[in-house]
């Protein structure tokens, strides 16, 4: 199963795709205020560095914060 996680509940945002139990991409940044401006680009950047596409997720797991 193929699985984009996401969190943008801290001031340290983060994105990764996972197979299973082993991460295929990840990156993460630190931002104060809202993510908003980096997460497309960063979901589209990890889903390229995993060699996989949206049409290959078959989950979004959501970090919910603090």
């Amino acid at each position: 199963m193929i699985v984009l996680a996401l969190d943008t509940s801290t001031a340290r945002g983060g994105v990764a795709v996972l197979e299973r139990d082993r991460v295929l991409a990840s990156r993460s940044w630190e931002r104060k205020g809202s993510h908003s401006e980096l997460l497309t680009s960063e979901i589209e950047a990890c889903l390229k560095d995993s060699g996989r596409t949206v049409r290959d997720l078959e989950r979004i797991a959501l970090g919910r914060g603090p």
